[in-house]
């Protein structure tokens, strides 16, 4: 009887004490208790869909929030894309239902216009859009893949809407399934401003040249282009090609009929009335079949002869009209956008028309489908008229993308695209794993207590960035809040974003914002860190730690200590939750005579070898001109047993500079090792490493199709500036940029508990 108690008292003992580990989230290795076999197998990313409880019972989801530029469908309605201005770009098959991210091997990070072959939709040319070059490339898979192309402009138009790229239809190759010829013009003076009064000239400090402007035409399906006509009349145009090849250009100078045998100005439209009013050039250019709709501010004309026949009566909207899309498969449909108040371009609406232009409706949006904005109507909008259903419209909402049923009256928000751009350092909660929060920038942030399932917006009044937020239970938020881009002060609160104080305390010691960081102490949960500020009452004060600028991380074993960095670029350890700290790794960095200094921007701790690995940027000043230093970003790895540094050798993408950012190890398998970077101008091949031997050998997991082998079986890893590992499961999850949040399968499969 007493053996069967005692037995009885140590399975319950035993049981308590792994409910206790599931509860705290604190499932990690003591060396090799888990047993894990770690092998270098593919990942299969899952994008974090950010949806309400309201969008679920909308059966839609997807927060959106990126810059939306461009957007095109295939004539039969069965390809079409969603490009963005700093995040790639998206593609439906389903019609515009759901979407789904198209940028394997796409360079550039944004994508400002796409042409699909009218006859072949698996032919496709993107413009890809960056600070300052502009590079085509093509597709041959219906976007699946892309291959940049030897064609690029130095044009820095990162919202530019005018879609001025084209296949023309009768140069259709029977033989090789293409059409050859595509004309394409060239972003140019509204390229860099964003035209903000009706009658201001647009500016004119554009990196493109004068000689470099006009038209350009390539014959061998975009792969390569050249100026035909040099004329910047035909800059900042849209092209639009008839089915039976003739080839108009509508700009704020007029419109231009183009001779294809001559490559010459043939006509020219209003040119007069554009000169003498500026606001009276082409704002909108549609072709349905052989046949040519022109807008401009005065109305919508119908091109019969080569004479202009207007449409619109006094009825017309003319609060900055633009954008007009014409139905193909019922020429009395249209839509088009205009201003609500014809100064400010955030407040851009929809009007639609199923009567060739007579009568207009406004169109208005579902609110509780939108998940950030409670209007949708911020950005500049260009259409998809679904060809073949008429009432399926899609458009730009607020940051996003929306759809409309009943062909332009209603608009919400489509499925599959969520792109919040993050803020800062994640981290996860040690007590409660599944409580979740990503602060960011544009848009506050958002916060899980179901793991992940839905979320709820945060709001902080007057302040819409938020970076290094971090939340100790779903009412304690805090991280560092700011009205415009960058820094921030210390901000907290107590009934989970109600309200919110403003402790006046900003960072000195962490070079941008996007690489602050809090966290929360292991064995005290009272004890909560911000950047260099800890907090002893769970928020409510805060003081400066010395000798610490930022808590990375802690050892999940042992005696939990905190691990950090000091303004020196050291390694600093915490015994006693954040009051000391101890520097362990004595500046043994590689040094340059032309050092300024040199930051850790993360840290990451493997207890099993006592290893550290670090991001350490140094800044360098550049021999040739004081005044433009530039800095290197550099994984080491730190032996703290033996105290020597390893300068780690990793893929780096060859096409530009690599910004290593983030670094991580997986408690569960500490010589399983993440690396997130990003090219920041271009989107790099190599922005998601794995190590499964500390640091030894390297697999790259961003889809790429040029430069290495892949370990992944679908899209994910671009321009990857946060890597976590939650340590109740392994998952991997990543903060994209304004690429958005991914997570994917550890390297090894987790026992079940």
């Amino acid at each position: 009887m007493k053996i069967k108690k005692s037995f009885l008292i140590l399975a319950l003992t035993a049981s308590f004490i792994l409910i206790f580990s599931l509860i705290i989230g604190v499932l990690v290795s003591h060396k090799n208790d888990l047993q894990l076999t770690v092998t270098d197998q593919n990942v299969t990313f899952e994008r974090v869909i950010m949806q309400t409880e309201e969008q679920c019972q909308l059966e839609t989801n997807g927060a959106g929030c990126q810059w939306p530029v461009s957007l095109e469908s295939s004539r039969d309605g069965s390809l079409m894309l969603y490009g963005i201005d700093v995040a790639g770009l998206y593609k439906s098959t389903d019609h515009g239902e759901t979407w789904n991210m198209a940028n394997s091997g796409m360079k550039s990070r944004g994508v400002g216009m796409f042409a699909i072959d009218p006859f072949n939709p698996q032919h496709v040319l993107a413009l890809g859009l960056g600070t300052i070059v502009g590079a085509m490339h093509v597709s041959y898979d219906g976007a699946t893949t892309w291959k940049k192309t030897e064609f690029s402009l130095k044009s820095s138009g990162a919202r530019y809407l005018w879609d001025g790229l084209e296949f023309d239809p009768t140069s259709y190759d029977t033989s090789t399934n293409t059409t050859k010829d595509v004309y394409f013009s060239t972003p140019y003076q509204r390229d860099t401003g964003i035209r903000k009064t009706p009658y201001n000239q647009p500016q004119t400090n554009s990196p493109l040249t004068a000689d470099k402007v006009g038209l350009y035409k390539s014959i061998d399906g975009g792969e390569n282009f050249t100026l035909v006509i040099n004329d910047a009349r035909l800059a900042d145009g849209i092209v639009k090609i008839t089915d039976n090849g003739t080839i108009y250009v509508g700009s704020q100078h007029g419109l231009f009929l183009i001779d294809g045998k001559t490559l010459t100005i043939k006509n020219i439209y209003l040119e007069n009335d554009a000169v003498a009013n500026y606001a009276k050039g082409v704002t909108g250019l549609a072709v349905v079949a052989n046949q040519v709709y022109v807008q401009t501010w005065d109305g919508i004309f119908r091109l019969e002869n080569e004479t202009l026949l207007k449409i619109t009566n006094s009825n017309y909207p003319n609060q900055w009209p633009q954008f007009l899309t014409v139905s193909s498969s019922n020429p009395n449909h249209m839509v088009y956008q205009v201003r609500k108040d014809v100064n400010n371009y955030y407040v851009n609406n929809t009007v639609v028309s199923f009567d060739g232009g007579q009568t207009w409706q406004v169109a208005t949006n579902e609110k509780d489908s939108l998940f950030f904005r409670s209007s949708w109507i911020a950005r500049e909008k260009l259409y998809v008229i679904d060809p073949t259903d008429d009432n399926n419209v899609i458009t730009f909402g607020s940051d996003d993308l929306v759809r409309s049923t009943d062909g332009g009256l209603t608009f919400q928000q489509t499925q599959g695209i969520s792109n919040m751009m993050q803020g800062g350092r994640f981290n996860f909660n040690y007590y409660n794993p599944d409580l979740l929060l990503f602060s960011a920038q544009d848009y506050t942030g958002v916060i899980s207590t179901n793991g992940g399932k839905t979320y709820r917006a945060l709001k902080i009044p007057d302040k819409g960035n938020f970076y290094g937020g971090f939340a100790a239970d779903e009412n304690t938020i805090f991280g560092f809040a700011n009205k415009s881009w960058n820094g921030g002060t210390l901000t907290y609160t107590h009934d989970g974003g109600q309200n919110w104080i403003d402790t006046g305390y900003s960072v000195s010691g962490v070079p941008k914002s996007t690489y602050y960081s809090s966290l929360q102490s292991p064995t005290n949960p009272q004890v909560l860190f911000a950047a260099e500020y800890y907090s002893k009452d769970y928020g409510y004060t805060w003081q400066a730690m010395q000798g610490c600028v930022s808590v990375f991380t802690f050892n999940y074993t042992g005696k939990k200590e905190l691990y950090g960095a000091n303004s020196d670029g050291n390694i600093v350890i915490s015994y006693d939750n954040g009051d000391t700290w101890q520097i362990v790794s004595h500046e043994q960095w590689n040094k340059s005579k032309h050092l300024q200094k040199q930051t850790i921007l993360d840290l990451a701790y493997d207890h099993v070898h006592n290893y550290v690995y670090i991001v350490l940027q140094s800044i360098i000043t550049n021999p040739n001109d004081d005044s433009k230093p530039y800095t290197v970003e550099e994984i080491y790895r730190y032996d703290l047993t033996h105290h020597v540094a390893t300068k780690l050798n990793i893929p780096v993408d060859k096409s530009g500079t690599m910004r290593q950012k983030s670094v991580a190890v997986d408690p569960n398998a500490p010589s399983v090792v993440y690396i997130g970077g990003a090219g920041d101008y271009f989107s790099s091949d190599t922005a998601l490493l794995r190590s499964i031997d500390s640091g030894e050998n390297w697999s790259v997991l961003t889809t790429n199709n040029s430069q290495y082998p892949v370990k992944a079986t679908n899209q994910g890893g671009y321009e990857v500036a946060t890597v976590r590992v939650n340590p109740r499961n392994g998952r991997v999850w990543i903060a994209c940029g304004c690429y958005g949040y991914e997570t994917f399968n550890p390297p090894y499969v987790f026992p079940v508990r």
